[in-house]
């Protein structure tokens, strides 16, 4: 089937969500959408989707994952969103899995302590013998992300798990999460849109398979890149633009395993999961206000102002900034650990105000917070209108 979303910056063509049908309602095998932040506004429904998982419980899985470029020392180091992590998976109930290279392959590897420290908290830790796809076609060597987003394609070949979630380390989950895991277990992969982006990696659902790695690496074997066309000459469907991580793991992952937000991929692409022997699993966008939100103000960016969207892109009827978000991206303040409040609605950024985006420790956005105007909402004005609670 086709993606269910896209490029967060498409305009709404209807202002009410789908009515939800019970899966005895005769539309048990439907992908039915709601309204949310997906391309078009037409995101997977997630609780109806779980609402078909049968049989047994699942064994499902949170994967995070270190490249172990960075020397011992604070590479670990047991953050509030971490440990928050391990207390929702314990609720799933889910693993909790570190994914690094093997002790042949890592700059620095995992120390005795620190894998005792694993062991100790339940942790399960799966070492791969690659960070890039083997004989990859195209690469860089220096300032490019694909060595932190490559590797993650090992996930989808871990085994013994019905539904794994990859997660960025910078995420806090408030919410159980065992309706993603049961609709991903369907054969579904599903990801959100990013602030300028229509794949971010940032959080991932799928039903690992090791056919699934083996095509992606046939892919990566026989794909070119280029600024202009993308992965495979494929473009940059749909809005048509060069994305933020277009040239890494997002751009890569938009192409082969979601075709471009289209029903075909290039033939690259379709051959791959013919050559793996694998049928392609259905590829859907679910609400990032829900399951990835991104607190990003007002900015400027190659492609323009991103506020009107970003600024407000949770303001639609029903959300609920204390209940309604699920999970969060990039929640504190990587200097001095502190949570960042949930956004309300903008207002106006006080004469005083610190335009935080230029101090949240995210240097690749510094750049686009220069030219922002006191006219635009800085996250330094954006509050919940009930105020925040870090749970639900």
């Amino acid at each position: 089937g086709g993606v269910v979303g896209g490029d967060e910056g498409a305009g709404a063509s209807e202002q009410g969500a789908m009515a939800r049908a019970s899966p005895g309602s005769g539309l048990a095998e439907v992908d039915l959408t709601i309204f949310g932040q997906c391309h078009n506004h037409s995101c997977l429904d997630v609780d109806h989707c779980a609402a078909r998982y049968t049989g047994p419980p699942g064994k499902f899985g949170f994967v995070l994952t270190h490249d172990l470029r960075r020397p011992p020392g604070k590479r670990f180091a047991r953050s509030i969103t971490y440990t928050q992590l391990q207390a929702k998976a314990r609720e799933v109930p889910a693993d909790v899995i570190i994914m690094v290279p093997n002790d042949t392959l890592a700059q620095f590897p995992l120390t005795p302590d620190e894998r005792a420290q694993f062991a100790s908290e339940g942790v399960k830790i799966h070492e791969v013998s690659w960070i890039l796809p083997p004989r990859m076609r195209w690469t860089k060597k220096v300032n490019w992300c694909g060595f932190q987003d490559f590797i993650r394609l090992n996930a989808f070949g871990i085994p013994g798990y019905d539904a794994l979630i990859s997660y960025d380390s910078d995420i806090f989950v408030r919410a159980n999460m065992g309706p993603i895991f049961r609709c991903a277990a369907q054969n579904r992969i599903l990801i959100t849109a990013g602030p300028a982006s229509p794949c971010n990696i940032g959080f991932v659902a799928f039903r690992p398979d090791p056919r699934l790695v083996a095509a992606a690496v046939y892919f990566a074997q026989g794909a070119n890149f280029s600024l202009k066309t993308g992965w495979d000459n494929a473009g940059w469907g749909p809005g048509g633009n060069k994305f933020t991580g277009g040239e890494c793991g997002q751009g890569f992952y938009w192409t082969h395993f979601f075709f471009n937000g289209g029903e075909r991929g290039t033939a690259l692409a379709e051959d791959s999961y013919r050559v793996a022997g694998i049928e392609r699993p259905k590829g859907f966008q679910v609400d990032r206000c829900r399951y990835n939100f991104q607190r990003w103000g007002w900015w400027k960016s190659p492609w323009g102002w991103l506020g009107d969207e970003n600024a407000e892109h949770c303001d639609f009827p029903g959300f609920d900034c204390k209940r309604s978000v699920l999970a969060i991206h990039k929640a504190f303040d990587t200097r001095s650990h502190r949570l960042i409040p949930l956004p309300g609605r903008p207002e106006k950024v006080p004469d005083n105000a610190t335009l935080v985006n230029k101090t949240y420790g995210n240097p690749q956005r510094t750049d686009y917070a220069l030219n922002v105007s006191r006219d635009f909402a800085s996250l330094a004005a954006w509050r919940c209108t009930e105020g925040w609670m870090p749970k639900l």
